[in-house]
């Protein structure tokens, strides 16, 4: 990940990280994005854009005062690039996220959070399909494993599962309207689940906590089926303009 510094005063410059040395002055504020903004563009939580840019997969640049600010073109890119498309604004599919509050087991978070590097090596290896990945494919599987982990780790230490939720929502729209199969999505739900009750059993965790995570593994399996037939729906629309 690239990081440019600015020849001038740093109140007039940006510094480009995931990208090429660029200097952007202040009157340019109005074409950026906030964190806030351009995750809810995208439909994903902040939380997972925020480590998506931390990790440099997705292109932004920071403020003179340390903020991340995003483009509409980077994001078009990064989705393009990872076989989706940016909805327009007033297009965004947005769906109700139905039991997205679930009881909190903060016990079992903490165990998760604390084994969280096994926990996404264990759901690597549980990629059902048996494809044979590229090192970066393998590393950008990681990369998703590792937020979904993240975002179920907070769902179940607050009792709210809303950023797992429009996680996946977005991953299985995404995967239908490329016309892609929902083995991807579904698959990484599931591998991450089985990874964590592993490591929950080893870790002398509680049979209730073990049935919370198979409870949130069921609504988030839920939540790729609903989305993915949207995003089927999406592209069928497209085709039939076409």
């Amino acid at each position: 990940m690239g990081v440019a510094g600015c020849a001038r005063g740093a109140d007039d410059c940006r510094t480009v990280e995931g990208g090429s040395m660029s200097a952007v002055t202040e009157r340019q504020d109005e074409a950026e994005l906030s964190v806030s903004q351009a995750a809810r563009m995208l439909g994903v939580s902040v939380s997972s854009l925020r480590a998506w840019a931390a990790l440099g997969d997705v292109p932004h640049v920071r403020t003179a005062g340390g903020h991340r600010r995003f483009r509409r073109d980077d994001l078009q890119r990064f989705l393009t690039e990872h076989g989706g498309t940016l909805p327009a604004a007033e297009s965004l599919p947005v769906r109700r996220l139905v039991g997205a509050r679930v009881a909190p087991h903060p016990d079992a978070a903490e165990i998760i959070g604390r084994r969280r590097d096994a926990i996404v090596e264990g759901a690597q290896r549980l990629d059902a399909s048996g494809e044979v990945r590229t090192p970066r494919a393998r590393a950008a599987r990681a990369g998703r494993l590792a937020h979904l982990v993240d975002d179920v780790t907070a769902g179940l230490d607050s009792g709210d599962l809303s950023d797992a939720l429009r996680l996946v929502d977005w991953w299985a729209y995404r995967a239908g309207a490329a016309g892609l199969t929902i083995f991807g999505p579904a698959g990484d739900v599931l591998a991450v689940s089985r990874a964590i009750e592993r490591a929950l059993a080893a870790d002398s965790g509680s049979p209730g906590g073990i049935r919370a995570v198979r409870h949130v593994c069921d609504l988030l399996v839920a939540a790729v089926a609903s989305a993915f037939t949207s995003g089927l729906a999406a592209r069928s629309e497209v085709l039939d303009v076409d």
